[in-house]
């Protein structure tokens, strides 16, 4: 048993190596006659509904890095239509405030599309709520447009080579969001009520959940508005953001 669980130690280790070393050889190319270390490039989607914005990253972007864009769309639903699988695209700066479907709510139905898109959130939505949602939706950095472009590449460059990004504003924000979600008093609810909620968040209707609870259908509505008047919420929307994020 000792002998095999070596074996299977040692085929981690080598399988490691192997990796760290293919995926050497495959990022860094290095220029023997100009001695220029070089990044492989990658593939970078802009959605972004402010086209003196689109046209100024485009340029940054193209003027300091070896990056292509691929593709450049104003909406969600433009980037979702297209062929833009095939494109392949490795990066994306995704704006929040886009018509139509906005950023945040993207995020799923875009990662869905392309599993292995980098999504780099570029907005001027600096509040707590709005970084928490895109970075629990999948996007895996946050960047606040009132940054400067220099420090835009920089996320850029972070996630081209594996990372995440946030700049310390962010990332303090992000700190002091937690630290009052761990300082706020937990709010109490009935056993029934909690039964509720999980049905609700199941997609289950309220006559289905009364029949599964053997109480009247009347008596669930009541469980339902004194939940919201305990949570102090007014819709189903804000109940099952509280439940998904362990509010409850």
């Amino acid at each position: 048993m000792k002998a095999e669980y070596l074996m299977l130690c040692n085929y981690k280790f080598y399988y490691i190596q192997a990796r760290y070393f293919i995926a050497s050889a495959l990022i860094i190319i290095i220029s023997v006659s100009s001695n220029i270390l070089i990044i492989l490039k990658k593939r970078i989607v802009i959605i972004e509904d402010n086209e003196l914005m689109v046209q100024s990253l485009t340029e940054y972007i193209n003027a300091t890095t070896s990056h292509d864009i691929v593709l450049t769309c104003g909406s969600v639903e433009a980037f979702l239509s297209g062929q833009t699988a095939r494109m392949k695209p490795d990066i994306m700066f995704l704006d929040i405030g886009l018509p139509g479907i906005s950023g945040i709510e993207g995020i799923p139905q875009i990662l869905e599309l392309v599993p292995d898109l980098d999504i780099i959130v570029l907005s001027t939505y600096e509040e707590s709520d709005a970084i928490y949602d895109a970075l629990c939706a999948g996007a895996c950095s946050y960047v606040s447009k009132r940054n400067s472009l220099v420090k835009v590449m920089e996320a850029l460059e972070v996630v081209a080579n594996g990372g995440s990004y946030m700049s310390p504003l962010i990332a303090k924000k992000i700190s002091n969001y937690f630290r009052s979600l761990s300082n706020a008093p937990k709010v109490e609810l009935s056993s029934r009520q909690k039964e509720i909620i999980k049905y609700m968040a199941e997609g289950i209707k309220l006559s289905e959940v009364a029949e599964r609870c053997s109480i009247s259908h009347n008596t669930v509505k009541t469980h339902v508005k004194r939940i919201y008047e305990t949570l102090n919420i007014n819709n189903k929307s804000d109940l099952l953001k509280k439940y998904y994020k362990g509010d409850i």
